[in-house]
């Protein structure tokens, strides 16, 4: 009996162990980060490989970046709807290939339209591209911008 007390204790803590490094959450933490409720009016980029955060050992933080947001905004266009515009700047001294969608929240930040298929964007060595999308419904109120590397 006490052997198995061992044991459960022992997967108990290496699986503790492998949740802080990088491992899949357990499903219910899954549905917590897949329901969390995006700031809007902002661009994120969810790729790792092209922005990552750190911690020096002193404390202080640390952003490395290949891709830099350089403006992001929206307009009211002639059709009543909305449209985004984001301009993403390469920071290094190869071209980047990245895919960008949208997702439009209406007034009470409800998820209205969206989210986009994944566009693609080329974005040349030490260069800048803006993206543009329209939103379809004229509820559309705030946006939501993800960025990943085409991978």
């Amino acid at each position: 009996m006490k052997l198995i007390t061992c044991l459960l204790s022992v997967c108990a803590l290496s699986t503790c162990g492998c949740a802080t490094q990088g491992v899949i959450p357990p499903a219910h933490q899954q549905v917590a980060y897949s329901t969390a409720k995006p700031r809007l009016n902002t661009v994120n980029i969810i790729d790792d490989a092209l922005q990552t955060s750190y911690l020096r050992p002193d404390g202080a933080p640390y952003i490395s970046t290949k891709l830099a947001v350089e403006g992001a905004g929206q307009a009211v266009v002639p059709t009543g709807t909305r449209e985004v515009w984001v301009t993403l700047r390469n920071l290094t001294d190869y071209p980047q290939n990245v895919e960008i969608r949208v997702t439009w929240y209406d007034a009470t930040e409800r998820p209205v339209d969206g989210p986009t298929a994944w566009k693609r964007i080329f974005i040349p060595s030490n260069g800048a591209e803006t993206f543009t999308s329209p939103s379809v419904h004229s509820a559309s109120n705030a946006f939501y911008v993800e960025v990943r590397e085409l991978g």
